[in-house]
């Protein structure tokens, strides 16, 4: 199967692009800023269909969560951001440090944060017990990494991280 160039969304954003992510549901292709800006742009014409600024700092990541049809953000503000099929912005979850790189690891029900110097395993709430998508009052907290953690993958029961 051969790759063959769709498109070219060339007129972007005056900032530097510092995330790419995709939303299944709403078929969109999402970039996220240096300055917290969020922009959704159709997956065949390249329309853009949505601007947003919740974040106030580096856009670091996207993770689509399918089982709840909710695309979760991130950036360098300390804010993990749950989106909406909508497009609404469905959660705000602050933990008051930058966050380089998210992975979900479905299987434990968890999603697991590279930080400054550690990852941090949150459990995910759907439900909203704790209050949010995801529970902050335990986190496992693992300090192996002495710099960011910026690449995290998930592959069955193990979890790999580097920095």
């Amino acid at each position: 199967m051969a790759m063959e160039k769709q498109f070219m969304i060339s007129d972007t954003h005056s900032r530097t692009i510092t995330a790419v992510g995709f939303h299944p549901v709403r078929r969109e292709i999402v970039a996220g800023f240096e300055d917290g800006i969020m922009k959704w742009w159709e997956q065949d014409t390249g329309k853009l269909m949505l601007t947003s600024c919740e974040h106030k700092g580096w856009l670091t990541d996207f993770q689509y969560w399918a089982e709840h049809k909710t695309l979760l953000s991130c950036a360098n503000d300390g804010l993990i951001i749950a989106w909406g099929s909508g497009g609404n912005v469905l959660d705000r979850i602050k933990l008051n440090y930058p966050i380089y790189v998210m992975c979900l690891n479905l299987r434990r029900q968890q999603i697991i944060c590279g930080l400054n110097g550690s990852v941090q395993l949150f459990s995910l709430d759907p439900q909203k017990h704790s209050g949010h998508l995801i529970d902050q009052r335990r986190p496992h907290i693992t300090r192996h990494h002495h710099d960011i953690v910026p690449c995290i993958i998930c592959h069955e029961s193990r979890v790999y991280t580097a920095g």
